[in-house]
């Protein structure tokens, strides 16, 4: 289903380093740590979602 599975993977994974940076610098702890349950729940239904064994 996706193609450029890599090129989504890197971004996805940029864009949550960028939001940990983000929090870091501007948020309490209970805040990042909400933050990085949330894209750990969204990781694991997208991976799931777009079929991991025929992605590679």
């Amino acid at each position: 289903m996706f193609r450029c599975t890599v090129v989504q993977l890197s971004w996805l994974g940029g864009m949550i380093i960028g939001m940990v940076v983000v929090s870091i610098e501007r948020l309490s702890t209970p805040a990042i740590f909400c933050l990085l349950t949330f894209f750990f729940l969204f990781y694991l239904s997208w991976v799931r979602g777009s079929g991991f064994n025929s992605g590679r």
